[in-house]
């Protein structure tokens, strides 16, 4: 988490503890909306803004829930191959004792989820990484009740209302998926394509004005959010 993560009236640490609400930070954290909700591994980049009702749940690794301290640990754990040997030692699933091999605790295929800097995630999004790592990158826009699951996404993309992505897909940087498509597991939407349809298959190029205007769609969101940061100062719940 960024220090000093607007949430509504509430605080969310950083990891490897502290906290902050030093208003000189307004501009460069975070935004949570009251009823938004992070679960588990979720690391938020600064001018990052989560709207009413999101859910971003990475609760299937173990050692990333429990013992991450610092950023060194975060860095070797997100490395660890997914499924391997490694991991399942890492999270405890070796030891038969311990009871961490339940499905919903474990942590061989479970990942963190990586929001980066300027990104928006709108109203209603479901974002999980039950099969790995959640990646979406800087200046991205999530529209309302998309769902992203275990994929990744490139700096400065839009994903449209509806839209799913399944584990294992990629959206490189500059893309466009189109509201209500569905992108399979390992597909790649390719830079400066947009993609549409069930299931999402690219309808053509992104013109250069067109990419132009991703990563201005992205920051004006940064300005709606810090519009709403005192919203339970108005009686939002």
């Amino acid at each position: 988490m960024v220090p000093g993560l607007n949430a509504g009236n509430m605080n969310v640490k950083q990891i490897g503890g502290g906290s902050g609400t030093n208003n000189s930070q307004e501009g460069s954290i975070a935004f949570l909306a009251p009823c938004a909700t992070l679960i588990g591994n979720v690391q938020l980049a600064p001018n990052t803004s989560i709207f009413y009702k999101a859910i971003l749940k990475s609760d299937v690794a173990a050692y990333g829930i429990n013992t991450i301290r610092n950023e060194e640990d975060e860095e070797r754990w997100k490395n660890l191959p997914v499924g391997g040997h490694e991991r399942k030692n890492d999270a405890g699933l070796l030891d038969t004792g311990s009871g961490i091999g339940h499905p919903t605790i474990g942590g061989a295929n479970g990942g963190g989820i990586y929001v980066g800097e300027g990104t928006n995630i709108q109203d209603a999004c479901m974002v999980t990484s039950y099969e790995g790592h959640t990646t979406i990158g800087k200046y991205v826009t999530v529209g309302h009740a998309a769902h992203i699951h275990s994929a990744t996404v490139g700096d400065e993309s839009l994903i449209g209302m509806g839209a799913v992505l399944k584990p294992g897909s990629v959206v490189e940087s500059q893309s466009f998926v189109a509201a209500g498509a569905v992108v399979d597991r390992g597909s790649v939407v390719k830079g400066g394509e947009i993609w549409g349809g069930n299931p999402a298959k690219k309808l053509r190029d992104l013109t250069a004005a067109e990419k132009g205007k991703l990563r201005r769609q992205a920051e004006k969101y940064i300005g709606v959010a810090q519009s709403h940061s005192h919203v339970m100062e108005l009686g939002g719940n």
